[in-house]
């Protein structure tokens, strides 16, 4: 029930976001020839493989996912990220979208979008707003 609420919490105050992810879902599922699509605590995740046109991203009711977006560089190596940890941490941003409404998309999404295209170090850029909350409200615990 209470993902179910979760859900129509993104289709009525999450609107904006939610009807620019249903575009990239329609995009993917038009456009990708392999993609993973689960239920999850009351949003769609959307994983594809293919042309990489962003890495992820939580548009209210879609977390759209690039396969490669579970690879992250570190300091010193590549590591694959635990999906898990990648899922979560975008579930965050769901509830952020949940928390904001109409205002995700300028106070959330701007900033996050501009982290992606600065930072190329992948431990400071978990550390930044919107990030770092994001996380917390995921359960995800960086160490």
């Amino acid at each position: 029930m209470k993902n179910i609420l979760f859900s129509i919490g993104q289709w009525v105050w999450g609107i904006l976001q939610t009807i620019l992810g249903l575009f990239g879902f329609v995009f993917i599922l038009i456009f990708s020839d392999k993609r993973k699509i689960r239920y999850y605590k009351g949003v769609l995740i959307t994983v594809w493989a293919g042309k990489r046109f962003f890495s992820g991203v939580s548009l209210g009711f879609f977390v759209l996912l690039h396969e490669k977006s579970m690879i992250r560089q570190s300091y010193d190596s590549i590591f694959i990220c635990p999906e898990e940890e990648t899922i979560n941490h975008e579930y965050g941003h769901c509830i952020q979208s949940i928390m904001l409404g109409p205002l995700y998309l300028f106070i959330v999404g701007i900033k996050s979008l501009i982290n992606y295209w600065t930072c190329k170090n992948t431990k400071v850029y978990y550390t930044l707003f919107p990030e770092k909350w994001a996380d917390k409200l995921g359960g995800v615990n960086r160490v």
